[in-house]
């Protein structure tokens, strides 16, 4: 079946553009209208506390994070600091004691300072990006 062309892109390349388009459109829309449920159902929760102390429990608990945080950051942590010693260890070649692959530990930075995500999110993304950094110059050196 012969495709026509327009402007030097086909049928079904323009086609397969808007679908793509149209996904990430729908799915940043979804991820919003979930953000936004969460943060009304975790204001009504604080709203229905019953005393001050009630409130400031709380709170404490929404700072503290859960179990599945800790996980997360645990996880992140730990995988970003055995890919960066292998890697560091695969390619030991750097300026003096730090190797260039340390530089990838920088695309676990930059989604963490630059999401509109939680804490943790942020979080993941930041630590696993530094561990990875740690873990190359850690290879690179043995």
């Amino acid at each position: 079946m012969a495709q026509s062309t327009n402007n030097g892109v086909t049928s079904t390349q323009q086609f397969e553009e808007d679908a793509a388009g149209n996904l990430l459109s729908y799915l940043r829309k979804a991820v919003s209208e979930y953000q936004d449920k969460e943060q009304q159902r975790v204001a009504e929760w604080l709203l229905r506390s019953s005393s001050t102390e009630d409130m400031v429990r709380r709170v404490g608990s929404l700072m503290r994070g859960s179990w599945k945080s800790d996980l997360a950051l645990a996880l992140s942590s730990v995988a970003g600091l055995g890919l960066g010693y292998v890697g560091g260890s695969l390619l030991p070649a750097g300026l003096g004691p730090i190797p260039y692959i340390a530089a990838i530990g920088l695309g676990g930075l930059l989604p963490g300072i630059l999401t509109r995500q939680g804490v943790i999110v942020r979080n993941v993304f930041n630590l696993g990006g530094l561990m990875f950094g740690a873990g190359a110059v850690l290879g690179a050196r043995t």
